[in-house]
């Protein structure tokens, strides 16, 4: 997978896949103009405003800047070491995710949650970034059948 923009760099954004919201279309454009990965630690603050909420030795969770429609709360779990690919994680890193999850489950009092893992090439994922990570996802207490949570998985 490389960027159009620079052919010998691997492409850690993916703007096709981009949400249909035109600021974070834009700010995608503009970290795939820099050529970093915007989940990489070093890289997180510069363009990701919001909190580390929890992180251990393998992971670092944090809120959406841009939830999914209908999430009462949206966490991404963000892999420390960059990955790609979930088959690629060792036990103690697939452990630590676990734990992860438990302490934000608790800490949030979330009384059910989806756990998407994001993983591999983005022309199949429909990732916007390909450094391996996850969304925890949990919505409101469903009132009413047309109520959803709108979490866009590969392609329909």
């Amino acid at each position: 997978m490389f960027d159009s923009m620079a052919r010998s760099k691997p492409r850690v954004v993916d703007v096709t896949n981009a949400l249909s919201r035109d600021d974070y279309k834009e700010t995608l454009t503009k970290i795939a103009q820099a050529g970093l990965c915007p989940f990489c630690e070093q890289n997180l603050a510069k363009h990701h405003p919001k909190p580390i909420v929890a992180k251990n030795a393998s992971w670092l969770a944090t809120p959406s800047n841009w939830p999914y429609r209908g999430a009462k709360r949206h966490f991404l779990l963000i892999a420390r070491p960059h990955l790609e690919r979930a088959d690629k994680l060792t036990r103690e890193q697939w452990i630590d995710l676990h734990k992860l999850l438990i302490k934000l489950v608790r800490s949030y009092k979330l009384r059910g949650t989806s756990l998407v893992m994001r993983s591999g090439d983005t022309a199949y994922t429909g990732a916007s970034v390909s450094h391996l990570h996850a969304h925890l996802i949990t919505g409101r207490r469903r009132r009413n059948p047309k109520d959803e949570i709108v979490a866009p998985i590969g392609y329909f």
